[in-house]
């Protein structure tokens, strides 16, 4: 790895440290009682980086409905989504849950896997998109407890029309191998995406990563009540994708999960280059 891009990579760690640790003492399990304070506070970071943000739902758990124009002269519409809840916490931690903990270049702590350090790797990776697509970027509350809000404000508005929909996460295999999740949604299932797209998408996303490796399916969410509000709502024909931040150590829903401090960092990488590859045409059939 070159001195430029060590140096490139130190400073997105750093900068997604800052947006996750403030983030990760917010009590933001189905007991807790942080999440408008939460909604805010990402609000907050989005109207920063030049979205127009609204918290929808009068209930405690409100949901983020957020959207970008796209740069100048750049082309297509991606939908994002995620959500800023996390799981009840369990027994058996030895680390303190509410508190972002560093050990052994890994990341832990309550809903650092699912959702909050891919939200932070997110929020960074959109500081540093110069050419970009539209943007909606759709958070809620809820994921881990039903998802009432997001499916009410789904059954009036529906998921708006876009070129690519990005799931809220995804996952490493060891070796840096980035599993790619893509397909298009059908009425029974999905369908891989044409060939040439994947090609295209692959070549995209291999900043950083010496591997990838390709699944046309749907990221699992058998945890999640109810099913995944936000897979269901896709469009049929609509372009699913999966990335992120995981990896086979993670232990999502239980004691001393985390995450590793480099694929966070990846992560941000990889999104910034799909958005600008988007904005430029060559992921648009």
């Amino acid at each position: 790895m070159s001195n430029e891009r060590d140096g490139r990579y130190a400073k997105l760690e750093q900068e997604i440290r800052g947006v996750l640790s403030p983030l990760m003492e917010m009590d933001t399990s189905p007991d807790g009682k942080a999440h408008r304070e939460t909604a805010q506070l990402v609000a907050g970071h989005l109207t920063t980086l030049g979205f127009t943000a609204a918290l929808k739902g009068d209930s405690a758990t409100p949901l983020i409905v957020a959207h970008r124009p796209a740069t100048q002269a750049s082309r297509g519409h991606i939908v994002m989504f995620g959500h800023y809840d996390v799981d009840h916490i369990e027994p058996g931690w030895t680390t303190e849950p509410l508190r972002l903990v560093e050990i052994d270049r890994r990341w832990y702590g309550l809903g650092v896997a699912d959702n909050k350090g891919a939200l932070a790797s997110r929020l960074v990776s959109m500081r540093y998109v110069t050419q970009a697509p539209a943007i909606t970027w759709i958070i809620q509350g809820e994921e881990e407890s039903g998802s009432s809000v997001l499916r009410d404000w789904i059954r009036a508005s529906g998921l708006p029309q876009a070129d690519w929909y990005l799931e809220e996460n995804g996952w490493s295999r060891p070796g840096g191998v980035q599993r790619v999740l893509v397909c298009q949604p059908t009425a029974d299932g999905c369908r891989p995406i044409d060939s040439a797209i994947e090609g295209r998408l692959v070549a995209s996303l291999a900043a950083g990563w010496p591997q990838r490796e390709v699944e046309a399916r749907f990221m699992n969410k058998h945890f999640v009540p109810g099913g995944c509000a936000f897979q269901t709502a896709i469009p049929h024909g609509g372009r699913y994708l999966g990335i992120g931040t995981n990896d086979g150590l993670t232990r999502i829903h239980a004691p001393n999960e985390s995450i590793p401090i480099d694929g966070a960092v990846l992560h941000a990488v990889s999104l910034a280059d799909f958005t600008a590859a988007v904005a430029r045409g060559s992921l648009l059939p």
